[in-house]
């Protein structure tokens, strides 16, 4: 059953959602942070590929840094905040603004240097290569 284990693995950020969401109703005056906002990601992977898809709508593309080691891929960056011109009443305010991080985990390890980014239409797209597995022989000596 796909669907209840992808459930179960997703809960602990959906529960975390509902907890924002909860806080975002609060007077401003009053409203806290525990962390930054994490933009949604979409993990894929080929023969020979990891590819990562990330939603960054309204993120300028020079406001993104990526970091890749062999198993982990780290978006950072900063939305700038939304203007509301004018007087005007707030009825739903959804949109996360400023500082965002997210670490996603990698299926498999990949080559940091061989990693490659398209930035287009708020969607980030990031390739990167994957380790070919390699085997060793092993001597086993008797006692």
């Amino acid at each position: 059953m796909a669907f209840r284990r992808d459930w179960f693995t997703t809960m602990p950020q959906e529960v975390e959602r509902l907890i924002e969401d909860f806080s975002r109703r609060k007077p401003p005056s009053l409203q806290f942070r525990l962390r930054a906002w994490e933009p949604a990601v979409d993990v894929t992977e080929t023969e020979t590929q990891v590819v990562v898809l990330v939603e960054l709508a309204g993120v300028r593309r020079e406001d993104v840094e990526l970091a890749v080691d062999r198993n982990t891929l780290l978006v950072r960056g900063q939305r700038p905040e939304g203007q509301h011109p004018g007087k005007r009443s707030c009825h739903r305010l959804e949109i996360y603004w400023g500082a965002f991080e997210r670490v996603v985990p990698l299926p498999t390890p990949v080559h940091p240097e061989a990693t490659q980014a398209v930035f287009r239409d708020g969607m980030m797209e990031i390739v990167l290569t994957k380790v070919k597995p390699r085997t060793v022989p092993l001597i086993i000596k008797g006692a």
